[in-house]
Formats: structure tokens, sequence, C-alpha cells
């Protein structure tokens, strides 16, 4: 359906759609609060405002390819990719599709004459393989995906399994 004839009753729809407040798109469109409510009522009016929702909705949906394909650009990301050979951090149109989709944030904060800061957020890589192994079956959703958390975690636990060894040196003997 193209536009309604009526350029004012077009604005009201328009801002319906923008608010979803029929007392505020109206006064926005220059009618009255209380003239919303005729207008939804008009069927051009509301086979406007029904199919720019359509548009709305259609423009701002992933489809389920989309979302996979998004997961492995993620999945796939490599920070070394965010550096040039020098070892400096490359420019963002420089980056890779697969990185690109990965970072969840940039940040560059001056530090006077010593230069800037420059921060790169990463989406975690492994939130993006769960998802995609569960997809495709490869563990179940009831299955436990565990890493480490830090270097921190897998020292304790080397320690205790040394601790454990050490206590009992007489099992390791025939």
């Amino acid at each position: 359906m193209p536009e309604l004839s009526n350029p004012q009753y077009e604005e009201f729809a328009l801002r319906f759609i923008a608010c979803h407040n029929t007392s505020r798109a109206a006064t926005q469109a220059g009618f009255s609060a209380q003239y919303g409510n005729n207008l939804l009522r008009d069927p051009a009016v509301k086979e406007r405002i029904a199919e720019l929702l359509t548009e709305k909705f259609t423009a701002l949906h992933m489809t389920a390819d989309e979302v996979l394909g998004q997961l492995a650009r993620i999945a796939r990301a490599d920070v070394r990719d965010l550096y040039e050979e020098s070892g400096k951090l490359k420019s963002a149109r420089d980056l890779d599709e697969n990185v690109v989709a990965a970072i969840a944030g940039m940040d560059s904060i001056e530090l006077g004459e010593s230069g800037t800061l420059k921060k790169v957020k990463l989406t975690p890589r492994l939130e993006a393989l769960k998802v995609l192994a569960q997809y495709h079956k490869l563990v179940g959703a009831e299955t436990q995906i565990s890493v480490y958390a830090n270097l921190a975690d897998r020292m304790e636990e080397a320690d205790t399994r040394q601790k454990s060894v050490a206590s009992s040196p007489d099992d390791l003997i025939g």
C-alpha cells in the first residue's frame, strides 16, 4: 500500500509506529489527542499501520542462517588478526569479518604525551562454540562444557593433585 493520500494521516501512522501511543502520535501529527482513537478506526490508517509494522519487523528480523553465520564468525575470530605484523592494532576498516563480528566493544583512552591506549573487548568465543555444538548436536543441552576461567584455577588443581601424590608415596611403590 502506498502512502496515505492525506499527509496528516500518513504522519499519524508514522508517529504511531515510532511511539505506539495513540494520543502522542495524534498530537505530533497535528490532531487533538482524542482524535487518535478515531484515526485507528479508519480502515486505510489501520492498513497502513499494519504495513509499516510488517516492514519494521521484517527489517529487524534475523533468519536462523544469519544467526548461525554470526555465531560461526565469532567462533572463527582470531585475536591475532587484530594486529598488523608490526604489532600495532589494525584500523577497524582493515579487520576481517570474523574479527569484526566478535568485537563487543572498543575504547580509546588518551594518555597525554604517552599516546593512546586502545582497548578491544571480544565476545567470548566459547559461548559461540557452545551454542554451535548444541545446534549441531555435538553435545546435549544438559551437557556441561567447562573451561578454566583462569590460570590460577589450573594451578590450584595441579597443586592439589601434587599434594595427594606426595602424601602417599607407598602407593607409588609396587
